[in-house]
């Protein structure tokens, strides 16, 4: 991934989204994460 970019990943809360989200922020990424449960977006 690119740095220094925004994403914008759905699903965040939990599976493959959640990973692309950790992956995403871990690479210099500014990440906003969206999801049905915000208790499991708070990360």
């Amino acid at each position: 991934m690119k740095k220094n970019k925004v994403r914008l990943i759905t699903g965040a809360g939990s599976g493959i989204g959640l990973e692309i989200a950790k992956a995403a922020l871990s690479a210099g990424n500014r990440v906003v994460a969206m999801g049905r449960r915000m208790t499991s977006l708070t990360y």
